[in-house]
Parts: C-alpha cells; structure tokens; sequence
C-alpha cells in the first residue's frame, strides 16, 4: 500500500514499499510511462551494513520524509525491503493506482493494505 509520507512545496511524496524487486521495478516503468522525470521517482535497496548505518535515514530525510518516517523506511530497508517514492505530487490518484496495481504494501510484512481498508 502506498501512503502520502510528506507534503513538499509543489506536491507530496507518495512511497510504497516492495518485498518483490520485479513488482518495483513494473511500478517504476509505469511511473516513466505517466511522463513522471526521474529525478522525482526515488528507488531505495539495502546497502551493505557498513553504507547502511547512516546512509538511509540520512538520505531520506534530506528528500522530504521526516524524521520519524525516515527511520521506519531505514528499519524495512535493512529488512530486504524496497522503497519506491514519487515526488512532487499534485495528482496523487493515478501513482496510488500504480502502487496498488504492483503490490505496494504498507506494513513491512505485507499483513496490512490500507486501501482495502478504506
């Protein structure tokens, strides 16, 4: 499930997480294919420990998410997980469709789809 992390000043960023590197990577495509720039679709993998440490908390607060919302993605990042964040979003409508059509989750155990909960 994907979920509105943060307003920014043009729009907000929108992230759904991913146990399934391929399911990213289709959702990724289909962002391209809305004519969404790269430079607002954000892919964040595990590092090595080493890169871990400070590299994602850090990164993503730098991007917009706050504090608190950065140290959850770091947590499900560790995890193997993969977070695909679109920024800049004023119409968020048709990236929560692509989200949900891939398989976004919300929890990072997948248990939880807010979208079927709403």
């Amino acid at each position: 499930m994907s979920q509105t992390i943060n307003k920014t000043h043009q729009g907000q960023i929108i992230g759904g997480i991913f146990s399934n590197r391929e399911n990213a990577d289709k959702a990724v495509k289909a962002f391209e294919d809305l004519n969404i720039c790269s430079e607002n679709i954000q892919v964040v993998v595990q590092l090595d420990e080493k890169q871990a440490k400070d590299a994602c908390t850090d990164m993503l607060s730098d991007r917009g998410f706050s504090e608190s919302q950065a140290r959850y993605h770091d947590k499900i990042i560790r995890e193997g997980k993969i977070l695909v964040a679109v920024h800049e979003v004023t119409d968020p409508a048709p990236i929560i469709d692509i989200f949900d059509k891939y398989d976004a989750e919300y929890n990072p155990n997948g248990s939880r789809n807010l979208r079927e909960v709403v």
